[in-house]
């Protein structure tokens, strides 16, 4: 994530570079009288704003409403037989709504920030400024582009929320550098940098004292510890994937992921991807179904009836690993094997990802909670 703060607007600044010239170019090739340039200019824009809204969507509602995935209070909703709202997708409606109502109220003098105060842009400029954001903002949300990147051998663009206001600065600014840099007001610009530096570390104070008020004075649990452990089991899994442990991690239970992944960094020469795929492994959840009705209630509307028929008939069994019951599941139902299809999708992942928040979720309800 801090990574994309400098690859992001770096990535925006060089489309913003490419398209304008490009862009110059097919002018200069077509002749085209003046006012249908404008007409053209006018549609492109709407269009392109359009394509903006789409990636802004597929990308920045994450920043507020992804943290509320795993506590979504919303059931999912069949609409007339069409298709199925789940609690994911209202969120993700409920986020584009207050988006909206943003951009209706206060979001004009930020707008004439962009706009005016850092390079003066014209009609085409402003096109190739929407045009390079909106690019760079998709490519970071697109599943699609980075199964496929993989696929072929190269390393996959990180599916991560991206700042689009720093996409648009690093856009504008590479107008500004096409015309030798003379119009950009970097006082403006400055003042934005900063911004970009203290707007992460308010957040993260006001976070701080709000978490310590709730867990001080209402005696509120703040955070889930969650151990880490390479029993043999862990050990036997992960030697079919071709990793291999040193003696001196096995005896240990670690109390969270920071102190694992520090043992596993101190103690062997495993890749980044190789430490990622030991700590999945690793990583302790008791995982148990003790109310049937109420799972088959929470996710009728998101799992088959295969899927569901198969986590029920392992009701009463403990699993100490998300992967455990992966392949429990899969030994039960071809519903929960690999395919092609869900291999690409990602889908089956996502459906084992909704029955441990469930099973996560009831096993902390009182009796008799819905």
């Amino acid at each position: 994530i801090v990574g994309s703060w400098v690859a992001g607007p770096f990535l925006a600044t060089l489309f913003s570079i490419i398209l304008y010239f490009l862009f110059q170019k097919i002018t200069e090739k077509v002749h085209i009288h003046i006012f249908r340039i404008d007409l053209y200019t006018r549609l492109g824009l709407i269009l392109v704003g359009a394509f903006g809204a789409y990636s802004l969507g597929a990308n920045n509602i994450a920043n507020v409403m992804g943290v509320f995935v795993p506590v979504s209070p919303f059931r999912s909703i069949d609409v007339f037989g069409l298709f199925v709202l789940t609690g994911v997708h209202q969120l993700f409606l409920l986020g584009g709504l207050a988006i909206a109502v943003g951009i209706l109220t206060y979001s004009e003098r930020v707008m004439e920030t962009v706009g005016n105060r850092i390079v003066k842009l014209t009609p085409q400029a402003a096109l190739v400024v929407v045009l390079s954001h909106s690019v760079v903002l998709f490519l970071f949300a697109s599943q699609g582009l980075q199964d496929w990147m993989r696929s072929v051998g190269l390393p996959g663009i990180p599916l991560v929320p991206i700042s689009s206001s720093q996409l648009v600065i690093g856009a504008v600014v590479g107008i500004g550098l096409v015309h030798g840099g003379r119009n950009i007001h970097f006082g403006t610009l400055t003042r934005i940098g900063l911004g970009w530096i203290y707007t992460p570390v308010a957040a993260a104070l006001i976070t701080f004292l709000a978490l310590f008020f709730m867990q001080n004075v209402f005696d509120q649990p703040v955070h889930r510890q969650v151990p880490y452990e390479f029993s043999q089991d862990v050990r036997n899994r992960l030697e079919k994937a071709g990793i291999s442990l040193p003696e001196s991690l096995w005896k240990y239970t670690y109390e969270n992921g920071v102190a694992c992944k520090m043992a596993l960094i101190r103690e062997t020469t495993l890749s980044a991807e190789e430490i990622s795929i030991t700590m999945d492994y690793g990583r302790v959840e008791v995982l148990t179904l003790t109310d049937s009705a109420r799972f088959r209630h929470a996710v009728e509307k998101d799992l088959t009836p295969e899927q569901i028929d198969a986590v029920l008939s392992l009701a009463g069994e403990v699993f100490r690993h998300r992967w455990q019951l992966g392949e429990a599941l899969a030994d039960v139902s071809p519903a929960w094997r690999l395919s092609d299809v869900n291999k690409t999708t990602n889908r089956l992942k996502q459906d084992l990802d909704l029955v441990c928040e469930v099973l996560h979720r009831q096993m902390n309800l009182p009796d008799g909670q819905p």
